[in-house]
């Protein structure tokens, strides 16, 4: 009994290290999803605070499902911060899939008027946007940074 205690403990320490290994090496090969702006619209606005509804396409460029669990984000408009966010939504993003997800995002008024008056200076009718965060997946710890730069033309077609 002695002898079997003795062979036991480096077999399970070499399956722990196997098993942690394993995990590692999913963790690394995971590719950062391609998140885009689909849609904004306001929610509620009142005097120190805005709030938008985002709608987020999440495009998942690995061979595996990823399970989305968390993510936090801001949204720069023209170069400077407008808005930030958090979500707790659950959803899994099918390998080589998207998915469009609704969440919110705040404003203060500070940043809403630096945005109207930018954009009444250039008046170029487009908007240069950038959504920069992080995604938790899974029950990995670890955060996977996201970045994504768009445009959107706003003036009206002649």
């Amino acid at each position: 009994m002695k002898q079997l205690f003795h062979l036991s403990i480096p077999i399970v320490l070499m399956i722990g290290f196997v098993l942690l290994s394993a995990c590692s090496n999913i963790a690394s090969r995971v590719e950062p999803p391609t998140i885009t702006l689909a849609g904004i619209e306001p929610l509620d606005m009142s005097l120190f605070e805005q709030t938008y509804k985002l709608k987020l396409r999440i495009q998942n460029p690995n061979d595996f499902d990823l399970p989305l669990q968390a993510m936090n984000y801001v949204l720069e408009l023209n170069g400077s911060k407008f808005a930030n966010g958090v979500s707790r939504q659950h959803v899994t993003i099918p390998a080589y899939d998207s998915a469009v997800i609704e969440t919110e995002v705040i404003s203060n008024l500070m940043s809403l008027f630096g945005q109207i008056q930018d954009f009444a200076l250039k008046g170029t009718g487009n908007l240069q946007y950038r959504l920069i965060g992080t995604v938790n997946v899974g029950n990995w710890d670890s955060r996977i940074p996201f970045e994504y730069d768009g445009q959107l033309n706003l003036a009206p077609n002649r």
